[in-house]
């Protein structure tokens, strides 16, 4: 990471590598799901009396296998990601995402600066897959995590997950799988909630399994369902 707080080009280097060297199909979720996303967005829309067109952003969506059913329910998607390579698969597989896919590094406060001058709040925001963590720092990710409230009107929603500190045997400040994690604290996610003015509505827990041959790992985290407070 470089010291000006934003994703160097060889961290991304290394990003790019961990993703593509995974297959989709080996990833499993080891959760068992009693909810479902979509309708906890969209009421939380509808109680916060958003009308008409929905905008739509999914930070670090990679190819886009999350976010797509967001089309379905009628949103204006746009899914972005520091790894241009990974936007071109998910145009490649997916016709919904041709001409709107974005690269934005939510570490980088210019590089969200100027998307929003370019292209506006969001009423959803989407930050999966424990994006948050991808840094090499606790400051880091509440620069993440302000950048990803910065991208939210006044009557959106955050989706985010994250990897807790308290999940993990011995609450390890950071863990290591071929890059760089930071574990946030269930209090110091709390305190973002409080200082940067949103209130919990939802939380789930959330455990991911990577599977290939020789190689076992798992994510333990939490998906929290936020608004603001105003």
């Amino acid at each position: 990471m470089g010291d000006s707080g934003y994703i160097s080009d060889h961290e991304k280097e290394r990003l790019s590598k961990f993703y593509n060297s995974m297959d989709e199909e080996l990833i499993t979720s080891e959760s068992d799901f009693t909810f479902d996303m979509w309708s906890l967005i969209l009421g939380l829309l509808n109680e916060n009396g958003k009308e008409g067109k929905r905008r739509l952003i999914d930070v670090g969506g990679g190819t886009g296998r999350l976010s797509r059913a967001a089309f379905r329910y009628g949103f204006e998607v746009y899914l972005t990601d520091i790894l241009p390579e990974l936007l071109n698969i998910a145009t490649a597989k997916y016709s919904e995402f041709e001409g709107r896919t974005y690269l934005l590094d939510i570490f980088d406060p210019k590089s969200v600066d100027d998307f929003i001058d370019a292209h506006g709040y969001f009423d959803v925001v989407l930050c999966l897959g424990f994006v948050i963590n991808h840094t090499d720092s606790l400051e880091r990710t509440e620069t993440a995590f302000f950048n990803l409230v910065k991208l939210m009107n006044d009557k959106a929603v955050l989706v985010l997950d994250a990897l807790i500190r308290e999940l993990y045997m011995g609450y390890p400040l950071v863990i290591w799988d071929r890059l760089t994690n930071t574990l946030i604290p269930i209090s110091t996610m709390l305190k973002y909630f409080k200082k940067y003015g949103l209130i919990l509505k939802h939380l789930h827990s959330l455990e991911y399994s990577y599977s290939k041959p020789n190689y076992h790992y798992m994510d333990r985290g939490i998906r929290f369902f936020l608004v603001k407070a105003w």
